[in-house]
């Protein structure tokens, strides 16, 4: 039924949360932050602030820039504690650390061995093009993808329609042959349903009510990566 099969890279196959939180540990540890800080509120904060900041990026509210040089004073605000460097060292610090971590979340490799040689696989991500490529190389996915589509390089974010439409042109697929695999509702999900495109929902947490189905398009659902090779 499927030819082509588009996947998110954080949160879906790249371990955002585990690669994060070894690279804010490291940080943690580096800067001597322990009689301040707690390490558990320092990832608690990170992630929160990060969070929001990327809803507000994905949303075209604020920048790349923005994102980058608010994150760390943000999150050393709300701890109240001063920051052992400046904010914009920060980022760079943790921008070269962390996309050089290696994990990929329980299945992926698996599921990818078993895909590739049935479909042609291909990354749409909101992500920057300079980290997401280093993430794919650390974590030896690359060789997977024919086609990796950022933001930056489609013009548009996830869920806009003109994201998928750029992909499925530059696949010279139509939207009937193509899987939307991510962990993100609104992004993956509801941009994949707007561009014709059936999607699979990850959520390891699923819960119990579901949002009704789009007439015009399936959606699965999955826990675990390796329940999308009983789909496909």
């Amino acid at each position: 039924m499927y030819r082509h099969l588009l996947f998110d890279l954080d949160h879906t196959l790249w371990d955002f949360d585990r690669n994060s939180n070894e690279t804010l540990t490291e940080m943690h540890t580096h800067f001597g932050m322990g009689a301040e800080v707690d390490l558990q509120d320092f990832i608690r904060t990170f992630v929160k602030v990060n969070v929001s900041l990327w809803e507000k990026h994905n949303a075209n509210v604020i920048d790349q820039h923005t994102l980058r040089t608010t994150r760390f004073p943000l999150v050393f605000e709300a701890l109240g504690v001063p920051m052992p460097i400046s904010g914009e060292d920060l980022s760079a610090m943790y921008l070269d650390l962390m996309p050089r971590k290696p994990h990929v979340l329980p299945y992926a490799l698996e599921l990818l061995e078993y895909l590739k040689p049935k479909y042609t696989l291909h990354i749409i991500t909101n992500g920057f093009p300079e980290i997401q490529d280093i993430k794919l190389a650390s974590s030896n996915i690359t060789h997977y993808f024919d086609l990796v589509v950022t933001s930056a390089v489609a013009g548009y974010k996830k869920p806009s329609k003109e994201v998928f439409d750029y992909t499925l042109q530059a696949i010279q697929a139509s939207p009937a042959e193509c899987l939307m695999i991510g962990d993100n509702w609104e992004a993956d999900i509801i941009g994949g349903r707007n561009a014709g495109i059936d999607q699979v929902y990850f959520c390891p947490d699923l819960p119990t009510v579901l949002p009704a189905p789009d007439a015009h398009t399936k959606t699965y659902h999955i826990k675990s990566l390796q329940e999308l090779m009983t789909i496909l």
